[in-house]
């Protein structure tokens, strides 16, 4: 899926969460000065089209201001991509803040034979999640 030119770029947003579809984002599809917060859902960065006239790069200040959440463990592909003119890039965000943070949702618990859960119990259980992965958290 692709974020098409402009799409939102003069909407004032200070917060977007990019989903996990999404493999381009166009030309000028925000206005990166206003935004605080990107949180990236994709495992692989999506291709963002730089050049002066989309995300401008002339302007690397605009960025430095800007948090850039990424999957646990995709850090190297963010910052070795086209992404890395955001200067900070927070790379370990647990499943519990993803959650708290929106980003996606439970949508069952399981113990580990498999029974399903209402609750989360001690120990460990396991989430199947709304972006279709599963979860381990460890209760204490």
């Amino acid at each position: 899926m692709t974020i098409g030119n402009s799409a939102f770029q003069n909407c004032g947003l200070t917060s977007v969460t990019i989903p996990y579809s999404v493999t381009s984002i166009g030309w000028r599809s925000f206005n990166y000065e206003s935004l605080k917060e990107i949180i990236c859902l994709p495992v692989v960065p999506p291709l963002i089209h730089l050049s002066q006239y989309s995300w401008d790069v002339t302007a690397p200040e605009a960025y430095s201001n800007c948090v850039l959440y990424v999957p646990r463990g995709c850090y190297s592909s963010y910052y070795n991509s086209d992404w890395k003119i955001f200067n900070i890039i927070e790379r370990n965000m647990t499943v519990l803040e993803a959650l708290s943070k929106g980003m996606v949702k439970e949508g069952a618990r399981y113990d580990m034979n498999g029974v399903r859960l209402k609750t989360l119990h001690k120990g460990l259980n396991i989430l199947r999640m709304s972006d279709g992965t599963t979860k381990k958290i460890m209760v204490r």
